[in-house]
């Protein structure tokens, strides 16, 4: 597998966002990326814009097909529902949930107009959160002090890898749409719940989780560039992170 068979591919949402995320992939000796612009996809309602997320979701699924890709967005996509092999199991590194819902969300049904239908059978694990409000029958749940039980789940074969930076400890960066703020962030606090973890552990327990299994996709979400200076400090750990897992897919 060379790094030529990826589609890289981004979804910006302003003018850094685009420019960062373009240097990230080209710097890990990724091609020009394709670009998915989210402002395509928008609905007024009133005075108000709302993106129309299954369009978005739509294009980035109809641009990388049954392609390898490494996928980069601001926002929380269910990128892994673009394949067509419907039993790759979804990874992901992030300190919610929210975007990953039951059967009523985007995540697990969304139609393409007849040309495919993305519904998830593959199985879902969150790493990162302590917080288990879906249906764990789908989706498992690691918080960091258990996540040597991830370590431990050898089941799924085929895996697409997300990462949401917001799972990083504040001190590796905040430079994500998630401020630490807010009633989940106060009551964890106040009960010693460790919810975010460090840029060392992500990059640990990411090369155990891939080793020897056939990774289809990455994604990266949640980084906005804007909420930091140069010299971006958050952009080269993700090309430090994304050197480090296409070397090993790429074995």
């Amino acid at each position: 597998m060379e790094l030529s068979d990826f589609i890289p591919v981004i979804v910006p949402y302003n003018a850094k966002e685009r420019e960062i995320y373009t240097q990230i992939l080209l710097d890990v000796g990724l091609k020009e990326p394709v670009v998915v612009e989210p402002f395509q996809h928008v609905i007024q309602i009133g005075e108000k814009q709302y993106f129309k997320n299954e369009e978005i979701i739509r294009e980035v699924a109809n641009t990388v097909g049954t392609k390898k890709s490494v996928i980069i967005s601001g926002h929380h996509y269910p990128i892994a529902d673009c394949y067509n092999d419907k039993q790759v199991a979804l990874v992901t590194f992030d300190a919610h949930n929210d975007s990953y819902g039951d059967k009523d969300s985007l995540f697990n049904n969304c139609s393409g107009n007849g040309e495919f239908i993305l519904r998830r059978k593959g199985k879902t694990y969150i790493i990162g959160t302590g917080v288990g409000t879906h249906n764990l029958e789908k989706i498992k749940t690691y918080p960091p002090k258990q996540k040597h039980k991830m370590m431990e789940a050898r089941d799924a074969d085929k895996i697409f890898l997300s990462l949401d930076i917001d799972v990083f400890d504040p001190s590796v960066t905040q430079a994500h749409h998630w401020p630490r703020t807010g009633l989940i962030d106060l009551i964890a606090k106040a009960l010693h719940i460790k919810r975010y973890m460090d840029f060392e552990s992500v990059m640990e327990l990411t090369q155990h989780i891939i080793k020897d299994r056939k990774v289809v996709g990455v994604n990266i979400a949640g980084y906005d560039p804007e909420f930091e200076e140069p010299p971006y400090k958050t952009a080269e750990l993700l090309k430090q992170y994304l050197s480090s897992v296409l070397k090993e897919i790429n074995k």
